[in-house]
């Protein structure tokens, strides 16, 4: 038995004078060439536009505090822990009204295996590729790209080493403020392999259904902005 299924819809949205719009589709596949195996797969694209608050927020600070790991590595290039270097700051926050939408393409492959009525496992690889993800900037991180960039380890005419020493005031050396707002992220791709299991014992007490789930990640890499390098997650 072969079970085909598509669907396809156009979205867009108007806002701030922009009217993105993308067309988006899925298919997938099912085939049992047994009563107990079922085969399948599936492709799908997405499109999504930012929320309203990562668009419109207005401009406001607050009181915050971060790490200096720019002055921590600087007086101990080896240091594992730089909690002694944390210092208040102004964040300001403002949202993006130029943000790009969001987009994504995914495909999965696998089976379910099924040899009684209580018991089954299936196995699925799944490989997603996403493109201007919105995310909220991390003062955290920021603080680390900067610490990067001016001491050599990260390229300082890459695009975020430039984003992120612009985003930092520094008065006599010592941090001041910071400003942080949502960006595009310019690709991030996941990719592995989801597992599971049931179990259902029948006594005469009841029914007790067990379970097991597992999700292995086989690939992730990250890369902030176009012209950066591309990071691997789990180096």
């Amino acid at each position: 038995t072969v079970n085909l299924s598509v669907a396809g819809r156009y979205d867009q949205y108007r806002y701030s004078g922009s009217n993105p719009g993308k067309f988006t589709y899925s298919a997938g596949l099912e085939w049992r060439p047994l009563e107990s195996l079922l085969v399948r797969g599936s492709y799908g694209t997405a499109f999504r536009a930012a929320d309203l608050h990562y668009i419109y927020a207005g401009l406001g600070n607050d009181e915050t505090s971060g790490i200096d790991y720019y002055s921590c590595l600087s007086d101990d290039p080896g240091a594992s822990d730089c909690s002694d270097y944390e210092e208040g700051l102004i964040r300001t926050r403002e949202g993006n009204r130029d943000l790009d939408p969001e987009t994504s393409k995914s495909w999965t492959a696998g089976f379910v295996w099924s040899p009684t009525t209580n018991f089954d496992v299936s196995l699925d690889y799944f490989d997603i590729r996403m493109r201007d993800q919105v995310q909220d900037m991390s003062v955290a991180e920021i603080l680390r790209d900067e610490a990067s960039c001016r001491l050599g380890d990260l390229d300082p005419a890459s695009p975020t080493c430039v984003d992120a020493l612009a985003r930092i005031t520094r008065i006599d050396d010592r941090l001041y403020g910071i400003f942080v707002n949502p960006i595009n992220v310019a690709r991030e791709n996941t990719s592995g392999v989801d597992m599971s299991a049931h179990y259902k014992l029948n006594t005469r007490f009841g029914d007790f259904r067990f379970g097991a789930n597992h999700s292995w990640v086989r690939e992730h890499d990250f890369q902030q902005y176009d012209g950066d390098p591309v990071e691997d997650q789990f180096a």
